[in-house]
């Protein structure tokens, strides 16, 4: 006869222990949370942390009741313990879904910008409900708010500087409409004298497919300024005067 190997033992299973689920079940939402707390203290939002809290909730929330099924008789303590959280938990985001929801999407908005907007040697004034916009190449952009006019041609209103300081104002109108006549998108209307500022300067009227700009430009210390503003040709001029009001908001 030939002496048989008997087999290994299988590893013993470690038993679940549900202290995971519970760090996991408070500490996605206490994520989330904090991500909300950065969010309003940085004017961004972390979607990043976001997703992280929300997968860790989703995860220890379904490995948590499975626990709890399978071993609600042998272990009932920790089981009731980790039903409780999670009825305590489902209880709150049902009661407070909608607040969040609001918050979260307020969070996705552009900052507010209405009242005087002190830049780096200048300001300007928006009107109240006014949005900033990053828009490449501004020091500062607003925007119409989301809802009233045309929602897909935005009015917007902004600051452009030179990157060098070494400019005369008519090398520095030249450079713009250089610029532009090299455009496919936009035109030259007018080129006419214009204050900006309390300084000499000149008006450029611009125009593409879907907005009427004026660039009002102007150099103090030989660095270009450029007072923008563009209005969308689907309004009919209806907002223009109160673009213009915002461009000779415009001081240093």
């Amino acid at each position: 006869m030939s002496d048989s190997t008997p087999e290994s033992a299988a590893p013993e299973k470690q038993p679940e222990h549900p202290l995971g689920f519970l760090f996991a079940l408070i500490g996605g939402p206490l994520l989330f949370v904090f991500t909300l707390w950065l969010a309003s203290v940085t004017g961004r939002f972390f979607y990043v942390l976001a997703i992280i809290g929300a997968l860790a909730f989703v995860v220890g929330a379904v490995q948590g009741l499975v626990f709890a099924v399978r071993s609600l008789v042998t272990r009932p303590v920790p089981s009731l313990a980790v039903l409780a959280v999670l009825g305590g938990l489902g209880f709150l985001t049902v009661r407070n879904a909608e607040a969040v929801r609001g918050y979260v999407l307020k969070l996705g908005e552009d900052p507010e910008l209405g009242g005087r907007y002190e830049g780096d040697g200048f300001s300007i004034e928006y009107p109240q409900g006014w949005r900033e916009r990053d828009i490449d190449g501004f020091e500062v952009a607003g925007i119409r708010p989301s809802g009233t006019g045309n929602s897909k041609c935005l009015d917007n209103a902004g600051v452009m500087r030179s990157r060098k300081d070494d400019y005369s104002l008519d090398a520095y109108v030249q450079l713009q409409r250089d610029d532009y006549g090299k455009s496919e998108y936009w035109e030259v209307l007018e080129d006419k004298p214009a204050t900006v500022g309390g300084l000499p300067g000149r008006e450029l009227v611009v125009k593409n497919a879907t907005h009427v700009g004026h660039m009002y430009i102007t150099v103090k210390d030989q660095r270009g300024y450029i007072v923008s503003t563009q209005a969308c040709l689907a309004n009919n001029g209806e907002y223009e005067e109160q673009l213009l009001t915002v461009a000779q908001s415009f001081r240093f």
